[in-house]
């Protein structure tokens, strides 16, 4: 299975698409790649990436049905590991994608085509050019967004009004269930003096044993989280991921299986 088939089925026909590269903006007017295009990348288990432009992955952010937390949309740099959340849904997602292209975009040629990918993907490109001519910084267009009126991703949420699943601190409740790339950098070096520090926090603990003894363990929740940290390398990496599938769902199963092959 492709990776455009699992997002199809996890988030709609306009981001497999996207996922497949049936969407032609992606490929000519930026240097994002589909993923079904891409032999070769490098990110953690559990995003589902749509589109590859390296350093920067964009995608789903997905834990396994039996952990019991919704699917996010993402932005994750793999040189500084940093992932924001860009999207609670899909259309949030692509709005937000097209606002992006359309601060950043250099010429009226390449405008035509981003009105095209707001027709193949169901954003209003009318709305999204209002937007843009009306709002001088970036930062104050996205919450104007329309599906950003409700369920707003941490990335353009206040502080206070965020009610999503990424963490927004590092409170018991939030480093027993967060991955590690979910904490920006400095959260991370702060909790290693934190003596209530779990292992997939940890940067003096070793991800694969770690993994091994919470998966053994019947622990899936801890696995998972071990499984998305730093210190592993793709292959061994990609390994592990298909023998966690095997415990959960047959989504993360087909995820796994087309992960191995294209992480190294």
């Amino acid at each position: 299975m492709l990776y455009s088939d699992i997002i199809t089925t996890l988030a709609g026909p306009a981001l497999g698409a996207c996922a497949r590269g049936d969407v032609p903006f992606l490929m000519n007017a930026t240097s994002s790649t589909p993923i079904d295009q891409v032999e070769r990348s490098l990110f953690p288990p559990v995003l589902i990436p749509i589109w590859d432009d390296w350093p920067r992955v964009h995608g789903l952010w997905r834990y396994p049905d039996s952990l019991c937390r919704s699917i996010s949309f993402v932005q994750f740099d793999a040189d500084s590991g940093s992932t924001v959340e860009i999207g609670r849904n899909a259309i949030q997602f692509l709005e937000w994608f097209a606002l992006y292209q359309w601060y950043n975009l250099p010429g009226d040629e390449e405008f035509e085509e981003l009105e095209t990918f707001c027709a193949q993907t169901g954003v209003d490109f009318q709305t999204v050019d209002r937007i843009g001519r009306t709002n001088k910084y970036w930062k104050d267009a996205v919450p104007k967004l329309p599906s950003f009126s409700t369920s707003l991703p941490l990335s353009a949420a206040h502080p206070g009004e965020y009610d999503g699943d990424f963490p927004v601190d590092t409170s018991a409740a939030a480093i027993a269930r967060c991955s590690f790339w979910e904490f920006p950098e400095s959260q991370i070096q702060q909790l290693q003096n934190a003596d209530n520090c779990p292992p997939w926090l940890r940067l003096d603990v070793d991800a694969s044993e770690a993994f091994e003894k919470f998966l053994n363990g019947g622990d899936t929740l801890a696995a998972w989280l071990c499984l998305n940290r730093f210190g592993w390398r793709g292959p061994a990496m990609g390994r592990a991921f298909e023998r966690f599938a095997g415990h959960v769902d047959p989504i993360t199963k087909a995820v796994a299986a087309r992960y191995r092959l294209v992480v190294t």
